[in-house]
């Protein structure tokens, strides 16, 4: 990493100022004015805090074990001496972390999660991770979790590699900023239902040149890095965020190859049963069949148009029926579900 430092020795005037270069392999070259003394005490200065930090050229003592390069000493001297330092160390630059949801979607592996939707803890995330599952999928719509939750499921979830998945009560900007700002990279978001909502949504939830998203640094969604760092570019940070959207309307159907088409939108999904209601089939004994009949549709459109196909499976078996038709993602029951299945089949097994 190149930083550039600025060098005074105390005599000096503030006008006398010496540059360093720092060099790929970290250490610091230094050209002391001619008719420096050997023994001098020098000043190194950061130019963006001026903090000073001090440091001693001597021959003959070496006043600390932490090397950082040579001093070159001109007019003649013809002899060399090691710069030591006490409380200087360069930072290294963050790497941009890649999103696991992202990175395994593009390996072509169709992932398993579950929905969290009575759990309100972050350590909840590292209990499903050890389960074996690939994602935990968060609804803020329907439940009242809230943003300083997700917020700590957020980092949490950047620590453990593991993807966090979560569904804004809206597509609007308000809570798709807050929520990639608090360092949520997966949205899941509800009720599009023409390809113009798409777009919006594209606009807030990318920065340019595909949107128009609200930028800040340092902060969770960069990993709080300085502006010139890797994972503070703005087409890494592009490259992180996935977006789903859910089409839960007899209006989002009639207008499906329209939204499948919208660049930045990397996978679809349904809402099984807003979409049921609007037909007025919910509950009712054709739902299944018509609901497949929508899901069918949806696929062939996320093929048609190079995007991912998420699906609500409820039994392991429909899972893997989905995972032979080529679903990627694939969310499965939810914790209260579960939760409440497995005690009533221990409390019946007990009870037997």
């Amino acid at each position: 990493m190149k930083r550039s430092w600025m060098w005074v020795t105390p005599s000096a005037r503030r006008s006398t100022w010496y540059h360093s270069r720092a060099v790929a392999s970290g250490r610091l070259v230094i050209e002391v004015s001619p008719g420096s003394s050997r023994d001098r005490r020098i000043i190194a200065h950061r130019p963006d805090t001026m903090r000073a930090e001090k440091y001693e050229i001597n021959y003959k003592n070496i006043v600390d074990s932490n090397f950082v390069g040579d001093i070159n000493i001109p007019n003649g001297c013809g002899k060399r001496s090691q710069l030591y330092r006490h409380h200087l160390h360069e930072k290294p630059a963050m790497p941009v972390r890649p999103n696991p949801f992202t990175r395994d979607l593009n390996d072509g592996r169709c992932l398993l999660g579950t929905w969290l939707m009575s759990a309100r803890h972050a350590t909840m995330l590292n209990v499903l991770r050890l389960s074996g599952l690939d994602f935990v999928k968060v609804d803020m719509e329907h439940t009242p979790i809230s943003l300083e939750t997700v917020a700590d499921m957020a980092l949490l979830a950047r620590a453990l590699d593991f993807s966090l998945v979560v569904r804004p009560p809206d597509g609007g900007r308000v809570w798709v900023n807050r929520l990639l700002d608090a360092g949520v990279w997966n949205l899941y978001v509800p009720q599009i239902h023409n390809a113009e909502m798409a777009r919006q949504l594209v606009q807030v939830a990318r920065y340019a040149p595909l949107g128009n998203r609200g930028t800040f640094e340092p902060g969770p969604q960069d990993d709080y890095c300085e502006p010139g760092e890797p994972s503070a570019q703005l087409p890494a940070l592009n490259r992180q965020v996935h977006l789903t959207v859910m089409l839960e309307s007899i209006e989002a159907f009639e207008n499906l190859d329209e939204i499948a088409s919208v660049p930045g939108i990397d996978a679809l999904a349904m809402g099984p049963a807003d979409l049921a209601q609007e037909l007025g089939i919910y509950q009712k004994p054709e739902e299944q069949a018509v609901i497949r009949e929508y899901q069918a549709r949806l696929q062939a459109s996320a093929r048609a148009h190079g995007k991912q196909l998420e699906i609500g499976v409820w039994s392991t078996q429909e899972a893997r029926e989905w995972r032979g038709r080529g679903a990627q993602i694939l969310t499965y029951m939810t914790d209260t579900m579960i939760i409440r299945e497995r005690y009533q089949e221990a409390v019946q097994a007990f009870q037997a």
